[in-house]
């Protein structure tokens, strides 16, 4: 919503604070959008270890996509 801005203004700092909460509560998409995030500094540093270890969470929730960005990041020689 905040990422996007739909139906508010788009802020991605709130973007990445409510990614976060509802990540760390368990949600596997919310987990995927951290790395995404993490990844690319959106409303944070910058952080691809970060972006790692989120995807990799994410990844052994079932996500595909968290797979496909954690294979992608280990290739490029990030490490957890």
């Amino acid at each position: 919503m905040y990422l996007q801005g739909l139906g508010v203004a788009q802020n991605p700092e709130l973007a990445a604070i409510w990614t976060s909460k509802a990540a760390r509560a368990g949600d596997t998409a919310a987990q995927n959008n951290l790395g995404i995030i993490f990844e690319n500094g959106i409303g944070v540093t910058e952080d691809k270890q970060r972006a790692l270890r989120w995807y990799m969470r994410a990844a052994s929730n079932g996500s595909n996509s968290a797979r496909e960005s954690l294979s992608r990041l280990m290739a490029q020689g990030v490490k957890p």
